[in-house]
């Protein structure tokens, strides 16, 4: 299965990026352009422990839906996301915030496993860079959001 793993580091306080982290004004913001929708279930606010999102996007020629559901929450350390229906088999991406001297270590750890067999090689290599794509873009503008005053109009 594979695993995707990225570590960014914010200048900004931890409760600051972890709050960033679960807004879905700032996820909607960062999936711009990307075709990615949200079909059903909590569609404003910050993410809280067991609630659900249901996204679609299209890519290979296919609507994909995914519903994620906030399956575990550590305020300001961690959280997690786990699919429960879906295009995958199994799908999860964990969320990891440490403070430091000066600002956060952010670090996703993303899991995801493919159904069916054909194609999957092909499959796992389009899907990999599509994630950490998507991860690297969503991460980028969390930082820029954290560490200037636009912060403030994601979190007030």
């Amino acid at each position: 299965m594979p695993v995707i793993h990225l570590t960014t580091i914010v200048h900004a306080p931890v409760d600051r990026v972890f709050d960033l982290s679960r807004n879905i004004a700032l996820q909607r913001k960062s999936l711009q352009g990307q075709r990615e929708t949200i079909i059903n279930g909590k569609t404003s606010g910050l993410l809280q422990m067991g609630e659900e999102i249901t996204w679609q996007t299209k890519r290979l020629g296919k609507a994909w839906t995914l519903r994620l559901q906030t399956a575990r929450l550590e305020m300001h350390s961690f959280f997690e996301e786990i699919m429960l229906n879906g295009d995958f088999s199994k799908l999860s991406h964990q969320r990891h915030f440490k403070s430091m001297a000066n600002g956060t270590v952010m670090i996703d750890l993303f899991q995801f496993e493919q159904t069916g067999s054909w194609g999957k090689s092909l499959k796992q290599l389009f899907y990999i860079k599509y994630w950490r794509q998507l991860l690297e873009k969503r991460n980028e503008l969390i930082k820029s959001v954290a560490e200037s005053d636009k912060w403030m109009h994601f979190l007030n």
